[in-house]
């Protein structure tokens, strides 16, 4: 659901994947240790060694990974930050048969291209929800 969210934003955006410099992912179901969520965005959009940060926790990582994205902004290296975000279902703490609780919780992604602005200002470009598709 990332990678097409980061397409889909790339798109909107008119922008191609290797201008991405970095990538922040943040989520609280993404459960594999390796490869991480940014870093499996990264490879799927063909991007070369660079940096893929992934943050995970409860509902403020996402704020966290603005945050994390301004200041590497700020540092002055990279000149555009795509940040994505996924949630899958929370097989391990919800009971999928309880409606009560699971019907809050359900799939989907976000991306989200930073740029450095000319007076160090950073710019959303692009906003793209994909949903995950049922089977």
């Amino acid at each position: 659901m990332a990678v097409v969210a980061a397409q889909c934003t790339l798109a909107s955006a008119g922008r191609d994947a290797p201008e991405v410099e970095t990538v922040i992912g943040a989520s609280s179901s993404d459960n594999d240790a390796f490869p991480t969520v940014a870093g499996q965005v990264a490879t799927r959009l063909g991007l070369g060694p660079i940096r893929a940060t992934m943050l995970k926790g409860a509902c403020t990582c996402q704020t966290e990974a603005f945050q994390i994205c301004s200041e590497v902004l700020q540092a002055g290296s990279p000149q555009l930050v795509l940040m994505v975000t996924a949630e899958g279902l929370l097989l391990n703490i919800v009971n999928v048969l309880d409606w009560k609780t699971s019907s809050p919780f359900g799939g989907g992604a976000s991306a989200f291209l930073l740029e450095r602005g000319d007076q160090d200002t950073y710019l959303i470009m692009a906003l793209k929800m994909a949903r995950k598709q049922q089977r």
